[in-house]
């Protein structure tokens, strides 16, 4: 399993340990340079997708979802994996595809800005 530090674009501020709500918006990792995380947080549930690349440089998109544990600095959820989507500034074709899962992928947030998140292998 693999984990890093990601942290909120734009947002340097830190937050009490304990009296804190994660932001929503677009997360990365500085060392990743590429990919990203969006969060989303409505009414104890949080939904994250996550854009990124295969070894080959073809795009891979993400998505999970779930309810927020620990007091809402807490996720664990099932990593759907999407491909052949769209294309900027082409005709519609369809919608992408539903390609399985590639495990859990759990967030723990430390502040309002910055989380430790686990991904399989």
């Amino acid at each position: 399993m693999k984990s890093l530090l990601i942290l909120l674009i734009g947002f340097a501020m830190s937050a009490s340990a304990f009296a804190f709500q994660p932001r929503t918006g677009l997360w990365w990792n500085p060392g990743e340079s590429g990919s990203g995380y969006n969060i989303e947080i409505q009414n104890g549930v949080l939904i994250v997708t996550v854009f990124s690349y295969k070894g080959n440089g073809d795009s891979e998109w993400y998505l999970a979802s779930g309810v927020l544990t620990s007091s809402g600095h807490a996720f664990s959820g099932t990593l759907d994996k999407y491909r052949n989507g769209q294309c900027i500034s082409c005709a519609y074709g369809g919608t992408p595809t539903f390609a399985g899962n590639d495990g859990t992928i759990s967030i723990n947030f430390v502040s309002e800005t910055s989380a430790i998140l686990s991904l399989p292998n």
